[in-house]
């Protein structure tokens, strides 16, 4: 292979390989588009991560793109829960597929395990309590009494 096809397949590799320009063009894109373009370009540029070099060059990019995203649209850390983060919408639908369970379990599982077992660590996971001590947490930033329902 060579001339044309060959730097082809070199700029196709860089792409891959360096995901920042991937990451940064995911916020460019309208939200309401974004998860047809992830599903349609991305997704098939990685080919869907079907073996283990396309698996870790996707969780690359999206680790990328969570880092971009933090730095672009995060002020403060409850922003990722709040909002609508698009990284979190690409590896929702990346782990929909059988690949995605089996390659985030492998990920997270150590993560969570040590999360689990940290016994310093009070993790409230009811709904109901996240949410008043989240209201709780926008009064005292703010001062003032928040029209948020109890």
């Amino acid at each position: 292979m060579h001339g044309p096809e060959r730097r082809e397949e070199q700029r196709e590799r860089r792409r891959k390989t360096n995901p920042t320009y991937l990451a940064k063009l995911i916020f460019q894109m309208p939200q309401n588009k974004s998860t047809k373009f992830m599903d349609t370009v991305i997704f098939t540029l990685y080919n869907y991560a079907s073996n283990q070099r396309e698996e870790y060059l996707l969780l690359k990019l999206f680790e990328t793109a969570l880092q971009e995203e933090i730095k672009s649209k995060v002020d403060q850390i409850q922003d990722i829960v709040t909002g609508n983060p698009t990284v979190i919408k690409m590896v929702v639908s990346f782990n929909r597929g059988a690949r995605g369970q089996n390659t985030l379990r492998q990920l997270l599982a150590p993560v969570v395990k040590e999360i689990i077992e940290d016994k310093s660590l009070i993790i409230n996971t009811s709904p109901v309590e996240v949410y008043k001590a989240w209201v709780n947490q926008l009064e005292t930033a703010t001062g003032e009494a928040s029209v948020l329902h109890r």
